[in-house]
């Protein structure tokens, strides 16, 4: 059916309106129709997206907020008049929020709407900094609409390109200072600007939006302005402006009408932006679908009568070689279907598990569909992380899986995977770290699990008990981090607030695995998240699940000695 799409689907033309608006933590003070219903023509959909909707501490410990809901009636009540709308989703995470709408004569035909958030903040996880997505089917086109906020100053490119990775715009001007960018504008000398852009210099070096498109920046620069006027940031800081507030896309048959900012909403230090799309949506005949699914399945049965499938792959024993700790390791399959029938394939469940793959195994795509005489590359990725560390390093999982290839209308295939996960202090115990005197890679990986297995099953090692002077009090790795810290972070402002850089933190852990070092590479923030990521990464708490009880017990006396 996929093949004769075309005879039953036609194209509808869709006009998509998408705003974005940071609004530094204001409350609306004033109506947003000169933003959101500024055409003379109401479009079809709406996908608004907001950012620093609320800087309050409490929103990131309880996630909730009434700017939320002020902001979506000041929303509803701006949108444009000539038609009436409903609201497919809203998906907030802390200060990041998303309101997609769809006008009511659309809204029967929307299907399988999900969402989700990706927190890039604090420990790669909160909400301050990240990206919330929607995703639906409208008629039998897929839409999917993200709204990112990334890290913010002009030194952090590095950290915005990151976070794009992690979420899968917020770039600053590089390279000019505040009075010279302004003179520019003064002009209105847009082409010059644009050239300092981070965002466009990242995507020509393929590090960040890679084959997405933008419109032409022919307005003003959105940030940074006093807030209440349109002057520029007069601060101490005297930022340059800059083009922070974007939209960017990635699809077919999209046209943009229109991208312009709205410099007459001053209630933040951010103008709001709009862009005008206009989007083809397939929608399906279904009397035409009928007829030709008919013509199909006779198709199909006259082949089934006279074929059967049949499949090569290229291997069916991948080795992955050594694994470490927080690496990605990448490997492929090649499928081909050397029959005369297409044919469909899929890695199903072993029998009583709950996955086709254990969870240190990624396949992609693990389901698909072959015409004849097609192939496909199936990638298969390996990554170690504290989920998985744990049970490796006690003996708990094993260092291989077999993967079962399902064919319909086919013997089923089984693909080995092998490899060797090199232990690291990072997943380990507490209570084998401190009997090794070495690096953990100065050992064999059968004396680190029997060390493991011996504190996991509670066996008793006679060799230290008779040798206590040989155990140390805390894992030097641990000491190591805390040293670094203590002599290079106690002065340091947001200390565990920004994130590392993951090939620091990689660095790190292979010095604490192979060394036993003076000091530590990378910055101090870097050390911080590797201290947290190592804690983290315990198969046990440093305080031990089963003595919760006690340590609760005596809670209740903590401060007697001082009484």
């Amino acid at each position: 059916m996929s093949l004769r799409k075309k005879d039953f689907t036609k194209t509808i033309r869709l006009k998509l309106f998408v705003g974005t608006y940071n609004v530094n933590g204001k409350s609306p003070t004033t109506s947003l129709s000169d933003w959101l219903s500024c055409d003379d023509e109401s479009p079809d959909m709406y996908a608004i997206g907001f950012q620093e909707l609320c800087l309050s501490k409490e929103a990131y410990v309880f996630m909730d907020t009434p700017k939320e809901e002020e902001w979506l009636r000041t929303v509803l009540r701006g949108i444009h008049p000539k038609a009436k709308y409903r609201k497919v989703k809203l998906i907030r995470l802390v200060g990041i929020m998303l309101i997609v709408l769809v006008q009511e004569r659309f809204a029967a035909y929307i299907r399988g709407v999900s969402a989700e958030t990706v927190g890039t903040g604090f420990l790669g996880k909160m909400g301050n900094k990240g990206g919330v997505g929607v995703r639906f089917e409208l008629h039998s086109t897929s839409v999917c609409i993200v709204n990112c906020h990334l890290a913010a100053h002009i030194k952090e490119c590095e950290r915005r390109n990151q976070d794009y990775h992690d979420i899968y715009l917020n770039y600053r001007l590089t390279g000019i200072e505040g009075l010279a960018a302004k003179t520019l504008l003064d002009t209105a000398n847009y082409k010059d600007l644009i050239m300092f852009d981070q965002l466009r210099e990242q995507q020509r070096i393929k590090r960040a939006f890679y084959g997405y498109q933008e419109g032409i920046l022919n307005f003003q620069p959105t940030y940074k302005y006093d807030t209440g006027t349109d002057n520029w940031d007069s601060s101490e800081k005297n930022r340059a402006p800059a083009w922070t507030n974007r939209f960017l896309w990635k699809a077919d048959d999209v046209d943009q009408i229109v991208y312009r900012s709205h410099p007459s909403l001053r209630i933040s230090d951010h103008k709001p932006v709009s862009s005008l799309f206009e989007i083809s949506i397939a929608a399906i005949d279904i009397v035409k679908y009928k007829k030709i699914y008919e013509e199909v399945m006779k198709h199909l049965d006259r082949l089934e009568n006279d074929y059967l499938p049949q499949i090569a792959v290229s291997r069916t024993e991948i080795d992955f070689g050594t694994v470490r700790f927080l690496e990605n390791k990448s490997n492929f399959l090649t499928i081909s279907n050397t029959g005369h029938v297409p044919l469909q394939y899929k890695f199903i469940n072993k029998l009583r598990e709950e996955s086709y793959s254990k969870p240190w195994l990624i396949v992609e795509p693990h389901t698909g569909f072959l015409m004849a005489g097609d192939y496909t590359e199936i990638q298969l990725e390996i990554y170690v992380d504290k989920r998985t560390a744990g049970k490796l390093s006690t003996g708990q999982d094993t260092l291989q899986d077999i993967l079962v290839l399902h064919l319909e209308g086919c013997k089923d295939l089984f693909i080995s995977v092998i490899r060797s996960y090199e232990p690291s202090c990072f997943g380990s115990s507490i209570g084998a770290l401190v009997r090794l005197q070495q690096p953990i890679r100065d050992y064999s990986a059968e004396e680190v699990l029997i060390l493991e297995k011996r504190h996991y099953h509670g066996e008793v090692d006679d060799w230290h008990e008779n040798n206590r002077k040989s155990i140390l009090a805390v894992p030097k790795e641990m000491w190591f981090l805390l040293d670094e810290l203590s002599k290079r972070g106690t002065e340091k402002e947001n200390l565990f607030e920004l994130l590392g850089l993951g090939a620091e933190i990689s660095v790190i852990r292979d010095i604490l695995d192979t060394s036993m070092p003076d000091n530590l590479p990378g910055s101090i923030h870097s050390v911080g998240e590797a201290l947290l990521v190592f804690l983290d990464a315990l198969p046990e708490p440093v305080i031990p699940v089963r003595m919760y009880a006690e340590a609760m017990e005596a809670s209740a006396t903590y401060l007697s000695p001082w009484e």
